[in-house]
Parts: C-alpha cells; sequence; structure tokens
C-alpha cells in the first residue's frame, strides 16, 4: 500500500537530505544524513558498506524524517522496513538519482565514478506510516 500521498513527495522533494535512522543490534538508534530518490511508492538510498547496512542485516525496521522549516513547523517523518536490494545497480544508473544530485556532486568535485565505488550498497525503503505537522 502507498502511504506517500501527494503532499508528501512534494515535501519530500523540495530536500535533499533524508536522516535514516537503523537499530544498532544493541537496541541503540543510529541516525544518519542520506542522499535518496522517491521510486514508486518506495524511497531509493545507496550507503556506504558500515554500521547503517550492518544494523538492516538485523532489523529491517526505519524510521526517516526531513528537517523542519526552521520554526518546528513542515515535519515529516517515515516509518517502514529497508532492505538492501542489490538488483537496483549503481546510483549513476538511476537516472532520477543523478538529475536530483548532478549539482551537488560537481560542487563536491565528485566524479560519478567514485561516488559509484563507495556508495554500492543500494537500499529500497518501503514507507508504511507518514507523520506530519
Amino acid at each position: 500500500m502507498d502511504v506517500l500521498k501527494a503532499s508528501h513527495r512534494g515535501r519530500l522533494d523540495q530536500e535533499l537530505i533524508l536522516w535514516l535512522t537503523t537499530v544498532r543490534p544493541n537496541g541503540q538508534p543510529q541516525t544518519l544524513p542520506v542522499w535518496f530518490v522517491i521510486d514508486g511508492s518506495n524511497l531509493l538510498v545507496w550507503s556506504q558498506e558500515g554500521s547503517r547496512t550492518k544494523n538492516l542485516a538485523g532489523n529491517s525496521l526505519v524510521s526517516a524524517h526531513v528537517n523542519d522549516n526552521g520554526t518546528g513547523g513542515n515535519i515529516l517523518s517515515i516509518e517502514g522496513t529497508a532492505v538492501i536490494e542489490p538488483g537496483l545497480g549503481l546510483p549513476s544508473q538511476h537516472l532520477q538519482y543523478v538529475k536530483r544530485y548532478q549539482r551537488r556532486m560537481e560542487k563536491s568535485r565528485w566524479s560519478w565514478e567514485w561516488f559509484d565505488s563507495v556508495y554500492n550498497v543500494p537500499i529500497r525503503i518501503t514507507p508504511r506510516k507518514v507523520r506530519t505537522g
């Protein structure tokens, strides 16, 4: 079931950073920023191999949020599940992702070749609940 309404999609389109929270094996939540794109009813993220991917191997429950409007309003928080999905390929193979972050890549003087070699773990987030405020 697609829980992302048009207003949620519009809000997500305004932001380049999603704060993704995974859960460590000891139960401690860990929140880290990620780049993302909307893909149908899901969100796609590419990650480095590390704590985030280790956390997902043990617990697929995640939450995510974007920044507020600077005064505590325009909140968007998502709860759902996330799975590592190797079949998604590399970030540079997704036109929507490239279009969304090309300017940021150029500003940082990063190449897609480098980015693909570092952020090569594709993650599909399936939202189950969305909160706004």
